[in-house]
């Protein structure tokens, strides 16, 4: 499911969804399994399932924590990578 939130016009959604496309289909190639996109504006926002990668991720610098918090399932934290080209990638971690 694709969502798109503000003004953007039809070329900009395209370059987003292209964007997407090629991450996550590095994604995919990783093992990584995609649970959704959305847009904001013309950036994809691509939410996954905590996988190793995200590890890789923090450990090289790549990856932060943006949003810590408490929801019906506990505490948990919400980890963000950002590529070159303006996709972010974001998965949650429980904290028990």
């Amino acid at each position: 499911m694709v969502r798109t939130s503000g003004n953007t016009d039809n070329a900009g959604v395209i370059s987003a969804l292209i964007r997407a496309e090629t991450l996550i289909l590095f994604l995919s190639a990783q093992g990584v399994q995609v649970k959704s996109v959305s847009l904001r504006n013309t950036q994809p926002v691509i939410r996954i399932v905590r996988h190793a990668w995200c590890e890789r991720m923090k450990k090289e610098g790549l990856a932060r924590f943006d949003i810590t918090g408490n929801d019906r399932h506990g505490r948990f934290r919400q980890g963000v990578y950002q590529d070159e080209s303006g996709c972010r990638v974001v998965w949650s971690e429980s904290l028990h």
